[in-house]
This record gives structure tokens, C-alpha cells and sequence, in this order.
């Protein structure tokens, strides 16, 4: 009886230890080492008088010890008469990452075409708990070469708060920031449309748009804030 008993310990402790791997080995494959996150909007007409929108939304959570976190607007054109207008936006919740690195990229541009126009935005809002180390990079661009009477902007839009709880943005302070989109958008909408207007009125244009800019940033900064009881917060706005 003694034996059939160590017999049943020795296999009770095996079946223990089996368990016991699995369990760890799940565990490590919950927080892996690195995370990529990636969002973008591509909007490219290919034929004359043509409007091309394209809209990319996500909300994602990194759980790796490292997160690189890209978020990318792209409007380009190269047809007479056409139009197009890229919008990404990206809530990202770094959870567990000691590393974090987080780029916003707009840009636009239209080449040998005459009136065409368009924008590029980029609102990348990053949501750091416990990182020990953040780069973050925002950048926009907006040229054209060899066109008559065509337009585009690029602005890029980023915030990065930091907030020791694990607390998420609630539905309705999704949709008050879903509200102030329309803001940021109207401020590329004039700016990006090929004009004759008065000298005057043409260099007052962007000074308005970038405060328009400012302002919708800082109201959706103020909400991601309050709702994460956020310690710090801070933005960069760059448009061109």
C-alpha cells in the first residue's frame, strides 16, 4: 500500500508540474516582447474629376514590454480636376510597455495636374500607464510640382497622456471626440480647395486653420484627460 501510494504522489506531482509549464508558457505568450501597431489611409484617384476618401479608425491595446506604434496619412494626385482626402485616427492604450515609441506621419501632394486638390490628417492619441521611456515623433508635409491651380495640406495630430489607472475612454467621450473630428477636417477643407481668392484672404487662411487646429486639439486632449484621469498630457500639431 505504501508503494501504491508514492506510485499516485509521484504522478499527482507530475501532472502538477505539467500544469504549472503551461500555465507560464501562456503567460509568456500573453506579453510578448514587442508589439507593432499600424494604421493607415491611402486615398489616390486615378481618373480626372474623381473624389477619393479614405477613413482608417482603431483602437488597439499593447500588452508587450515594447510598443512602436504607426500611424500614417497619404493623399496624393496626379489627375486634372480629381480630389482626395486620407483621415486616420488611432487611440492606442500602452498598458504594460516599458518602451514606447510612437510616430504620426501626414502627407500630401499633387504632381502634374491642374485643378486638383486635397488633404491628409493624422490623429494619433497614445494613452502611456507605466512606460520608463517615450519617443514620440509627429510630421506633416504637403508639396506640389508641375500643376496649375492645385492645393493640398497635411496636418498631423498627436497627444500623449500619461495615466496610472486602467481605465478606457467611455463610449460617450468617444463620441464627443468623434464630434470634434469634424472640426480638425474643417480646418484642411478650405485651405485644400484651389482658389482665387483675394491675396489678403489666402494668407489669412492657414493662421485660421492652425488655430482652428489648436483649438479642436486641446478640447480632445481635455476629454481623453478627464476621462483617464490622466497625472500628464501634452499635444504637437503640425500642418503644412
Amino acid at each position: 500500500m505504501t508503494r501504491t501510494r508514492l506510485i499516485r504522489v509521484a504522478v499527482a506531482c507530475a501532472v502538477t508540474a505539467a500544469a504549472s509549464l503551461i500555465v507560464a508558457g501562456s503567460t509568456s505568450a500573453d506579453s510578448p516582447p514587442r508589439q507593432d501597431f499600424m494604421v493607415a489611409a491611402l486615398a489616390i484617384p486615378v481618373t480626372p474629376t474623381t473624389n477619393v476618401d479614405d477613413n482608417a479608425t482603431r483602437f488597439e491595446a499593447a500588452h508587450g514590454h515594447s510598443a512602436k506604434i504607426d500611424t500614417v496619412a497619404t493623399a496624393s494626385l496626379n489627375c486634372n480636376g480629381c480630389s482626395s482626402h486620407a483621415f486616420t485616427a488611432h487611440v492606442v492604450y500602452a498598458v504594460r510597455p516599458h518602451t514606447v515609441v510612437a510616430d504620426n506621419v501626414a502627407t500630401a501632394w499633387a504632381s502634374a495636374c491642374e485643378g486638383c486638390s486635397g488633404w491628409a490628417l493624422s490623429l494619433q492619441i497614445v494613452v502611456a500607464r507605466s512606460a520608463r521611456t517615450l519617443t514620440a515623433a509627429n510630421r506633416a508635409l504637403a508639396f506640389t510640382t508641375g500643376c496649375d491651380h492645385c492645393s493640398v495640406k497635411a496636418a498631423a495630430v498627436q497627444i500623449v497622456v500619461i495615466a496610472a489607472s486602467e481605465r478606457q475612454l467611455a463610449p460617450r467621450q468617444i463620441d464627443s471626440i468623434q464630434a470634434l473630428y469634424g472640426q480638425l477636417l474643417g480646418a484642411l477643407t478650405p485651405a485644400a480647395s484651389p482658389a482665387a481668392a483675394r491675396p489678403q484672404t489666402q494668407q489669412a487662411t492657414p493662421n485660421q486653420a492652425t488655430g482652428t487646429l489648436t483649438t479642436a486639439t486641446e478640447r480632445i486632449q481635455a476629454i481623453v484627460v478627464a476621462g483617464l484621469h490622466a497625472t500628464s498630457a501634452t499635444h504637437a500639431v503640425t500642418m503644412h
